[in-house]
């Protein structure tokens, strides 16, 4: 990724995710989602509660982003970090 994508970590927090199979696992972060919406994104999947760090590269200013990923420490979320800039 180019320096355009900057890192980004949030402290730890409740998340929703599902595993679509087809996207893989989708994080949603509680404060902007309940859980009953990421229950209707996804009406035939289980919506689990999670607590933790989120990790994603974000474009500030633009709406480019990747998706959330989530990570029992801040550490594990800078390595994927790592991994994928």
């Amino acid at each position: 990724m180019t320096d355009f994508m900057q890192r980004e970590v949030t402290g730890k927090m409740l998340w929703f995710q599902v595993d679509s199979f087809h996207d893989g696992i989708v994080s949603f972060p509680s404060q902007y989602f309940s859980k009953a919406e990421a229950q209707a994104q996804y009406p035939d999947l289980k919506v689990t509660e999670v607590e933790g760090y989120g990790a994603r590269m974000s474009a500030p200013g633009y709406l480019d982003c990747t998706e959330w990923a989530v990570f029992d420490t801040p550490e594990k979320a800078n390595e994927y970090l790592d991994e994928i800039a």
